[in-house]
């Protein structure tokens, strides 16, 4: 029989049945147990954290979970965490409001993570859009390319090869300041998105 007045580790895990499971689980692996030894271990851990959740209920009325109808497993799928319920955390109840503030206020958290994240890779992104050089990079020529060169203005001429060098500074010149807006463009869709939270 299970203590159920002694609340099951979780360690650095979500402070939920799940952790329960990882931290049991975790800790089977380090004593050198084989991984069904090691599930079993989990498993028997999150039962017993449910046990302790549910003796933890306070005389307050709370009713069955909606999505497990009370039961706090979800029979299709058993293959995943031993099938809990993940709205009411296998506890077969709905969360009290307190519970549901503290667990907006973590979902909130780390979508301002995301976020600022998220902000701080288009800062990069534009700052290497704008290192690049504003003029063309001219390759240095081999002695082939020389004399690939020299063939096409004997061939064609001097004013031809300036044009054509002349249209290959035109499109670089184009596709930077293209890359520039984009990357300032997404930029400030990020703070924007930031600003808001």
């Amino acid at each position: 029989m299970q203590n159920l007045t002694t609340k099951p580790q979780t360690g650095d895990y979500a402070d939920n049945a799940h952790g329960a499971f990882f931290f049991a689980y975790d800790a089977a692996v380090a004593r050198g147990a084989d991984r069904q030894a090691a599930k079993d271990a989990g498993a028997e851990a999150q039962a017993a954290y449910l046990a302790w959740k549910a003796t933890g209920d306070s005389a307050e009325e709370r009713v069955a979970c909606k999505r497990c109808s009370g039961t706090g497993e979800m029979k299709m799928y058993s293959h995943i965490m031993a099938g809990v319920c993940f709205r009411c955390d296998g506890r077969g109840l709905e969360l009290t409001k307190a519970e549901i503030a503290a667990k907006r206020a973590r979902q909130e958290a780390e979508g301002r993570r995301v976020v600022f994240a998220e902000v701080a890779a288009r800062r990069d992104a534009l700052a290497a859009a704008l290192a690049l050089p504003e003029v063309r990079p001219v390759r240095t020529l081999d002695s082939t390319g020389e004399r690939i060169l020299a063939a096409f203005v004997a061939r064609f001429g001097q004013a031809e090869a300036d044009r054509r060098a002349a249209d290959l500074d035109a499109r670089y010149a184009a596709d930077r300041a293209e890359k520039v807006a984009r990357a300032r463009e997404v930029f400030a869709a990020a703070e924007a998105r930031a600003a808001q939270l």
